[in-house]
Parts: structure tokens; sequence; C-alpha cells
């Protein structure tokens, strides 16, 4: 027993230094140089609309920002340049890639200009149906029923759901518990729930919360120098919560449907949410077989030699401040 207790001792001291070893910078810059490391980005909005629920939308001012500080620091790479370096086993340290998920018009408007004028690749996953439709995402719809706080109270029944909607924090709480019950419905379910979401509470016409990219702006967008595009599946489900068939029809029409809207070849695919919990051991198999040679997901973690390509990981920027977003990539990569 005491031996034992002794070899604890040591082992939590020896963990303890190397903790603080290895939280120091330049550790850190040396350790890139042994198993280089690269970071996958992503965004999915640049402006300021009314409504912002989960903290996504970055000001033009800080994305501006946010690339002089990408350009000046660290080797940015197009996906297909990162995908190369992983085959390869090449990754070199310091890697960035920049990428958008969902395609809002924004991303042209107001990200385009500026990424082009400072020769930073943009790869932007597309939910294929809200572009063919020209419908408002989903959840931006429901977010003008639920989020309004000066509509008055109100409840709200959607099967075992019970929602009070009075003030802010409450129509807050009560579109997460929506937005999570819907987000695992396959597209068709969804939209039935939606509309009697829509007859308790109406949706708001009239609040600008961004739209998707029509089809000519997606074909301005892919014929900017530097700009590249992937699928984000056509109605932005979790996939892992569908049945294998449902997955595969989600994955294989809409690549088909971006390769036929832009003309180029979309190989490339960011799962919808992107968490552990928002897709299964089936999904990367299914994308791999319907044609896609890199899937994205948005677990924060670096992507080095071994990652597997079907399974990258993303960091979600969220409207950090210019000296925020430096430090967190000092934080990353020790530089």
């Amino acid at each position: 027993m005491k031996t034992t207790a002794v070899e604890q001792m040591r082992r939590r001291a020896t963990a303890a230094v190397r903790a603080r070893l290895y939280a120091t910078s330049r550790t850190r810059f040396l350790l890139g140089k042994i198993r280089p490391r690269g970071l996958v980005l992503v965004y999915h909005r640049i402006g300021e609309p009314a409504f912002d629920p989960f903290g996504q939308a970055v000001t033009s001012s800080n994305f501006a920002k946010h690339l002089a500080i990408l350009r000046s620091n660290y080797r940015l790479e197009t996906v297909a340049g990162l995908l190369n370096a992983v085959r390869e086993s090449a990754v070199e340290d310091g890697t960035v890639v920049v990428t958008f998920d969902d395609g809002y018009a924004d991303v042209l408007q107001n990200a385009t200009p500026v990424a082009a004028e400072r020769g930073v690749p943009l790869h932007l996953f597309v939910t294929v149906q809200s572009v063919v439709d020209g419908t408002r995402f989903w959840w931006d719809r429901l977010a003008t029923a639920i989020l309004d706080s000066d509509a008055g109270e109100q409840q709200l029944h959607l099967g075992s759901l019970r929602l009070q909607l009075d003030d802010g924090r409450s129509r807050t709480a009560a579109y997460h518990a929506l937005h999570t019950r819907l987000k695992r419905l396959p597209p068709g379910e969804r939209g039935l729930q939606l509309d009697e979401v829509f007859r308790q509470v109406p949706e708001r016409e009239d609040v600008d919360l961004g739209r998707p990219l029509t089809p000519g702006e997606l074909s301005t967008f892919v014929t900017t120098p530097g700009m590249e595009v992937g699928a984000h599946t056509l109605s932005h489900p979790a996939l892992g919560t569908l049945p294998a068939e449902e997955q595969r029809r989600e994955l294989a029409e809409s690549r088909s449907t971006l390769q036929e809207l832009t003309g180029r070849n979309a190989d490339t695919v960011a799962y919808p949410f992107g968490k552990a919990a928002d897709i299964n051991a089936e999904t990367p198999r299914i994308a791999a077989d319907v044609g896609y040679v890199a899937g994205f997901t948005t677990i924060a973690a670096l992507v080095t030699n071994k990652t597997d390509p079907l399974l990258l990981p993303r960091l979600t920027v969220h409207d950090w401040p210019e000296g925020e977003f430096r430090a967190r990539l000092k934080t990353i990569f020790g530089f």
C-alpha cells in the first residue's frame, strides 16, 4: 500500500510539471515542429442580425481584423491544399483554413470582398435546398416567431413540449428547446412541426435575419478568385439521427445539385451542427460512398498528419475582438 501511495504521488507531481511545461508558448512552438498542426476555422455569417441566439454572427470590422491577423502570422491554405498535406503527411505547423457554413448572402456581400482583397481563400459549405427554394433557413424562421420579446405573453404546445413565452429569457430557452427538437427530425416532419409552431406563434416576415444566397449569387461567389464551395446537405438535419438511406439522400442530392448550380466539382461536405452527437459511425462512410473526399465537423481540435479526412475538426469563430482572436490563436499554436 505504501509503495502504491508513493507512486501515485510521484505520478501526480510528474503530471503537474508536465502540465506547466506544456502550457508555455515556447513548448507549444517546439512541439509544433515535432508534430505540426493545422487549424480549420468555421464562420457562419458576417453581419449584425436582429437575433443571433448562438452568437454566430461576426461584424465586418472584426472579420477584417481576423483576416489581417491570419495573413500576417499564419500559413493560409485552401481546403484542397490541406487535404493534400494530410494525405502526404506534410501538414505545416501554423496552417489555417477559413470556412463558412450555411450559405448566407452576407458571405458574398460582406466576407468575399475583404477576403479577395487580402488574398484569403474561403470555402463555403452550402445548405443547398434553401438556395434552390429561396426560403429563409428554418432556424431563422423559428427565431422570428419565438424571440420577439415585444409580442407579449404566449404559450406554445408542441407534442409533449409546453413552453411559456414571457420575457426574453423564457423565449430564448424556448427557442433552444425547439431548435434541439427540430434539428433531429427528417425535413418533412420538421416542416410539419414548424407549421404547427407558426399556427400558434406566427413567424414575422418584417424581421431581417438575413437570407440564403440566390443561385446567381452562388455563381458569383464561385467565380471570384480564391472562393470554393462544398455541400452542407440539402436541408441541414443532424445526420446521425437519420436512417442511413435518409443520410444518403441528404448527402448525395446536395452534392449533385450543388454541382449543377455551380458547374464545379463538389467533393467536400460539412456535417450540419457537426458535434459528435450530430453524426454517427455511418455518416463518414456514406459520405465517402457518395463521392466526398473530405468531411468537416465542428469538433474543436487541430488537424495533424494523422487526421481522418472524413472527420476533420474545426473551431467555430464568434465575434471576438482583435485582441481576443489573436490571443486564442497564440494559445493554440504558441506563436
